[in-house]
């Protein structure tokens, strides 16, 4: 047992098993436990355990059931995220069959789109429409952006600024 358990949770494993040879209690025996375990390399991985006492003659012999649980955590993290896409998806669909102005639309889809927890890291940004005689950037919905970013940005030539940058070489720009 000594070693799958990391490091950090062997001092409180040796007490575990002192107790249960002392008192014959233990927290664990018979239970199903997510916890963290570790592989031959030292590579720490959930795992879920099922620990039983065998009954056989001598000191007391545990056997413990480990199954590494990486995949089932990485899938149920993929369906999570799936889930939170669809649903915001759906509520722009709605959102787009609502007698709203375009500018309303797109705030609205942008709220929708912060609500996402993995996209919402500072839950402002802006939408812009190509426009005009040289062709710029116009700003036609935002959220969550400070004044004076709003008014700087309310028209941004091509290739000029981040968004302008990535407006002339349509591609995105990750800073």
């Amino acid at each position: 047992a000594e070693l799958i358990v990391p490091p950090s949770l062997r001092e409180s494993h040796k007490q575990g098993m002192r107790r249960y040879v002392e008192t014959g209690r233990s927290t664990i025996l018979g239970k199903r436990l997510e916890l963290a375990a570790r592989r031959a390399d030292g590579t720490e991985f959930l795992a879920v355990l099922n620990d039983v006492r065998i009954d056989v003659p001598g000191p007391p012999t545990f056997v413990g059931y480990l199954r590494d649980l990486t995949e089932r955590k990485r899938s149920e993290e993929a369906l999570h995220t799936n889930l939170q896409v669809q649903s915001a998806l759906n509520s722009i669909l709605e959102l787009s069959l609502a007698p709203l102005t375009l500018t309303e639309q797109m705030e609205g889809i942008l709220d929708r789109l912060f609500s996402i927890p993995w996209i919402s890291l500072e839950s402002k940004g802006a939408v812009f429409l190509v426009e005009g005689t040289p062709p710029a950037l116009v700003m036609k919905a935002q959220l969550g952006l400070p004044n004076a970013q709003q008014t700087a940005c309310a028209n941004v030539p091509i290739g000029h600024c981040v968004c302008g940058r990535a407006a002339s070489t349509r591609q995105p720009i990750f800073v």
